[in-house]
């Protein structure tokens, strides 16, 4: 795990501190071989650490994670440290509905329904035909036996 001390180290290590702009950091970690996707995580977690972030990253798997509520688009963007712009009137109201409807899909019940009833067929069908083949029941044959 990147640790803000790793990253001072880094740039010390180039000539930079951490108050250093975006491009220049970046460089400097490139040149020290870093992996791009370290770097993006370099460069939030020093844009996290220049403010007061209320939520770390536990906290926002667990919100995102762990909860039934819908999300603002304020809190959206504490926990993905973005801004995001939403505007109420661009949304349209199907859209709006299908976020906040539940799952009310009832077809693994119908599907559930027709697999018993379609077993529940062959199995009375297999009955009566074997029933037919050794000529049992509805289908005896009285023979007649000679004394």
């Amino acid at each position: 795990m990147i640790t803000s001390e790793d990253i001072i180290a880094a740039l010390k290590a180039q000539g930079l501190t951490e108050t250093a702009s975006e491009t220049e950091i970046k460089d400097a970690l490139l040149k020290a071989s870093w992996a791009e996707g370290d770097i993006l995580r370099a460069l939030n977690i020093l844009r996290k650490q220049g403010t007061t972030a209320s939520y770390d990253t536990t906290e926002s798997a667990e919100t995102l994670l762990y909860t039934d509520n819908t999300l603002s688009p304020q809190m959206v963007s504490k926990l993905l440290n973005i801004n995001v712009l939403v505007q109420p009137g661009r949304m349209h109201a199907h859209a709006v509905n299908r976020v906040r409807q539940k799952d009310t899909d009832d077809g693994g019940a119908l599907y559930t329904f027709l697999m018993i009833l379609l077993a529940l067929l062959f199995a009375s069908a297999a009955g009566v035909g074997s029933l037919y083949v050794f000529h049992v029941g509805p289908f005896y044959a009285p023979t007649q036996v000679f004394d």
